[in-house]
């Protein structure tokens, strides 16, 4: 999953930069907000897991990905890095 998010963050959102051989740390610090916000959701997931059930905690998750997903389809292209940090924010994903 994190290949394909660099390949995302690489040909996507810095596509220009990319195809001029050029080197951008917006994949770095979309790595490390990726890597905090899972270090970030994994006791609520735990605490999730405990008072609901597995299931339940699967869905939600499943859910927070198809919204996420829908909102980057959506969007425009280089629209702005905002909608990235947003996705990332509130979709405790991985």
């Amino acid at each position: 999953m994190s290949g394909l998010f660099f390949f995302y963050i690489n040909f996507y959102i810095v596509k220009d930069l990319t195809a001029s051989g050029g080197s951008s740390m917006v994949g770095m610090i979309a790595a490390a907000l990726m890597f905090l916000t899972q270090i970030v959701a994994l006791p609520v997931y735990l605490k999730m897991i405990k008072k609901y059930s597995k299931a339940f905690t699967y869905r939600f998750g499943a859910f927070i990905w198809i919204i996420a997903a829908l909102g980057l389809f959506c969007s425009g292209k280089r629209k702005s890095y905002c909608h990235l940090y947003i996705c990332r924010r509130y979709g405790f994903w991985y």
